[in-house]
């Protein structure tokens, strides 16, 4: 990931594995380094695993829960964020709904609540569409600060192995200025 902001330039580079996701407990772990951070993290680091909290019925639909651990280390500090994050499917339709929680220890050992609430609808077998709401600490040029951001993207699985995503997003920062956002991605399965 290569971002551009007021003259600075950073580079970060993040890998990670998916671990048992045919199974009860699907779990990923990721890291991500920046070699010359002007605002992005020198490192993070990420945990992540899914359990099942019911498996559905014709008038509920299936909830999954995924609590997540991550750690960030800016050059003015570190910042931790334990997340419970949620899906649930909506029984006889194609909607999901994504809420979640977090709570957010930043650079100067402030605690913050985040939480978000996200919709999603498979519209045909290859297309898929969505919105986010979130509000919650965002760390950026080394502060970190209250921030209410909405998002919505479009996804088409154009074959079985690319895809595309195609997002826009707002992020209105407590005392600072807003950022707004386009952006085109492609994954490649192999």
């Amino acid at each position: 990931e290569h971002n551009d902001r007021f003259d600075n330039r950073d580079t970060v580079v993040e890998g990670g594995w998916l671990g048992n996701q045919r199974g009860a407990l699907p779990w990923q772990i990721s890291a991500a380094v920046s070699s010359d951070p002007d605002f992005s993290a020198r490192y993070r680091v990420r945990a992540a695993a899914t359990v099942r909290l019911n498996e559905g019925s014709d008038a509920f639909g299936t909830t999954l829960l995924s609590p997540s651990l991550q750690y960030a280390d800016y050059t003015t500090g570190s910042v931790a964020r334990l997340g419970f994050d949620l899906e649930h499917y909506v029984a006889g339709t194609a909607l999901w709904l994504t809420p979640g929680f977090g709570l957010v220890r930043d650079e100067d050992g402030d605690n913050s609540v985040t939480w978000a609430l996200g919709i999603n609808w498979q519209l045909s077998a290859t297309v898929r569409a969505g919105a986010l709401l979130v509000d919650g600490a965002e760390t950026e040029n080394r502060v970190t600060t209250d921030t209410r951001s909405r998002s919505a993207y479009l996804h088409w699985q154009a074959t079985p192995a690319v895809a595309l995503r195609f997002n826009v997003g707002r992020h209105d920062r407590r005392n600072a200025y807003s950022r707004e956002n386009a952006g085109i991605s492609v994954a490649f399965r192999y």
